[in-house]
């Protein structure tokens, strides 16, 4: 897995083998930094050299963490409603 993820990733050793722990060890990551330094195309190089899928969700300043599990709204009709969020509706 390290040599398919390095096809991509030049440098940054330390961050993927980070990576490759939080992912089997079934965990989270949060992915800072400056533009163009591999916050985007190192998660999607893991999940390539595994063989799933890659999701990409943007982090705004009004995204709430239970916006990504559900979100409510009232629909046309004036009833509200309770639709499955970002992770819920992939899941």
């Amino acid at each position: 897995m390290n040599a398919a993820v390095k096809t991509v990733m030049v440098g940054r050793n330390k961050a993927i083998g980070l990576l490759r722990i939080v992912t089997f060890s079934r965990g989270h990551v949060m992915l800072e930094g400056d533009v163009g330094v591999g916050k985007t195309t190192r998660p999607r190089a893991f999940a390539r050299a595994l063989g799933g899928g890659y999701e990409y969700i943007e982090g705004t300043v009004d995204l709430m963490p239970s916006d990504l599990m559900y979100h409510t709204f009232v629909d046309e009709n004036g009833k509200p409603q309770v639709a499955p969020g970002l992770l819920l509706m992939h899941g």
